[in-house]
């Protein structure tokens, strides 16, 4: 039990980590469909279904679902998903990480980042650039 708390520990570690990556505004702007809503920016970071859009805090009009669905991916320079449970869909490529601590992943395209889950299935359809881990799941490359 000792290293699974330890494992959680250091994923949120690395959330805090991305969140703050990159966060610089730009004119550069590139659309993304998150769960059905348009979002412009040029780096996106989702952490524990909060989005961060050039580093900042979008509040939604709605609580957001637990499942992350991600689509209509344009001009995004960089994707981060983490979240702690619901599954992870990206129709596209991952211009980051994919992390996620109760949950399946799956990229429909490439993640040029690494991808982590607790307890959950691993499901890349292209290629990952990083590394593959899961305590409790299967790593699939379609």
């Amino acid at each position: 039990m000792k290293i699974y708390n330890k494992e959680i520990e250091d994923l949120i570690k690395e959330y805090q980590e991305y969140r703050n990556c990159n966060s610089e505004k730009s004119d550069f702007n590139g659309t993304i469909m998150i769960n059905g809503k348009e979002y412009h920016g040029k780096n996106i970071v989702i952490e524990n279904n909060v989005i961060y859009i050039d580093g900042e805090k979008i509040e939604p009009e709605q609580k957001e679902e637990k499942n992350i669905i991600i689509e209509k991916i344009e001009n995004i320079q960089y994707i981060n998903v983490a979240t702690k449970s619901g599954d992870i869909v990206i129709n596209g490529d991952c211009h980051g990480s994919c992390q996620n601590i109760s949950g399946n992943i799956t990229v429909k395209g490439n993640v040029s980042g690494n991808c982590k889950t607790m307890s959950g299935n691993i499901t890349v359809k292209e290629n990952v650039n990083g590394s593959c881990s899961t305590f409790s799941g299967n790593i699939i490359n379609k």
